[in-house]
């Protein structure tokens, strides 16, 4: 019985696309996507690891109003990623952070997924490949905010001081 079931499950992820064997990834360095922040641009190299976007980790610590410590962790106030290339795993506070993509050093210079700031620093991060769609420049764009820049609320207004009624 043990053995069907072991067929049955393999030939399941079979149908489902599963396979052991990892696909490789492609890399392509792209020069012209900009890196918004904030709404403050940054022109700065990007590795796309297929569509993940990586940033070398000084450009990013500069987008961010960071810093870098022995040339592979990420500062950021009280915030701290310790990155190994080809590590999937980062260092983060006591424990560690899994990555979309593993850093890759190219040219010398560590390249690490630009995603590491959502969980970390609670970041909002959109890559729109083909332009923002919010404009009509076909440019890409990687949009990272904070949540801090958002206008401050003046009014409250309830439409029940108007005479709305909930029927």
């Amino acid at each position: 019985f043990m053995a069907v079931m072991l067929f049955v499950m393999s030939t399941a992820y079979a149908d489902y696309g599963y396979s052991e064997v990892e696909t490789p990834i492609t890399y392509e360095q792209r020069t012209n996507i900009v890196t918004k922040f904030d709404d403050t641009s940054y022109n700065f190299t990007i590795l796309l690891a297929d569509e993940y976007p990586l940033m070398e980790i000084n450009n990013l610590a500069a987008v961010i109003g960071g810093s870098v410590e022995g040339g592979n962790t990420l500062v950021k106030d009280t915030v701290k990623i310790t990155y190994t290339k080809d590590e999937r795993l980062a260092l983060y506070g006591d424990g560690r952070l899994m990555l979309e993509r593993v850093p890759v050093e190219r040219d010398g210079k560590l390249f690490v997924p630009v995603s590491s700031l959502m969980p970390t620093l609670c970041y909002h991060i959109e890559f729109y490949r083909f332009g923002d769609p919010n404009t009509s420049d076909e440019t890409p764009v990687i949009a990272i905010t904070t949540g801090t820049n958002y206008p401050e609320i003046t009014n409250t207004i309830y439409a029940k001081d108007f005479g709305a009624v909930g029927d």
